[in-house]
Parts: structure tokens; sequence; C-alpha cells
């Protein structure tokens, strides 16, 4: 009987165990480090025969300079980059939730936007 026992002790131990570490991952904070990679200005291959500039921000906003210059927002939640600008009456528009994927060690981002891929280069 105190076999029974001792198993019965060690599966509620481990299942304890394993509920705790599981519930110490913040998913928040895969958010944050995907954060921290898109940070910094970037520099699109040409798009529509223009080069552009996107100056993402830690504070959430965001600085595009091409056909024209707009500021807006952008935040990250699991595979996705949403950005959202103000004023988009003239030429492309870039608000749109964007899947991307990092490459050349995080210095290289692909966005794709409804099929139009825009590739980004870290500076």
């Amino acid at each position: 009987m105190k076999k029974a026992y001792d198993k019965k002790t060690l599966i509620f131990l481990i299942i304890g165990i394993v509920l705790l570490v599981t519930g110490c991952v913040n998913p928040s904070s895969t958010s944050s480090s995907v954060n921290t990679k898109f940070v910094g200005t970037w520099i699109s291959d040409p798009f529509l025969g223009l080069e552009i500039t996107f100056a993402f921000n830690d504070d959430g906003t965001v600085n595009m300079q091409g056909d024209v210059n707009r500021t807006g927002i952008w935040s990250t939640q699991d595979d996705s980059l949403t950005m959202s600008f103000e004023d988009e009456t003239e030429g492309y528009s870039f608000t749109g939730d964007y899947t991307f994927e990092f490459s050349n060690s995080d210095k290289t981002v692909t966005l794709v936007f409804n099929s139009v891929v825009l590739t980004l280069n870290k500076v």
C-alpha cells in the first residue's frame, strides 16, 4: 500500500513541476524578442521602383520614407507584423498585417501581405 502512495505522490509532484515550468513561460517575452529584432532602420529592396526606408521605434511608432513620408504605429503578435499609417491618400498603402521571416542573422526580414513580398535589410 505504501508503494502505491509513493507512486501517486511522485505523479502529482511531476505534474506540479510541469505545470509550474510551463506556467513560467511568458508569451509576451517571445513577442518582445521579435520586437527587438524589428527596432531600427531598414531599407527595402526596390519596390515599385523605390527604395523605402522604415524606422521601427521601440515606442511602437514607425516612420516610413519613400514615395511619401508617413508616420504610423507597429506591433507584432506571433508571426504577424501589423503596421498602420495615418494618412495614406497618396501612393501605395502599407497599412496591414504582414507575415514575416527573418534571415541573414536577423539583418534581413521578408514581409508578405496579400501575395506582395517586401524584403527589408537592416541598416
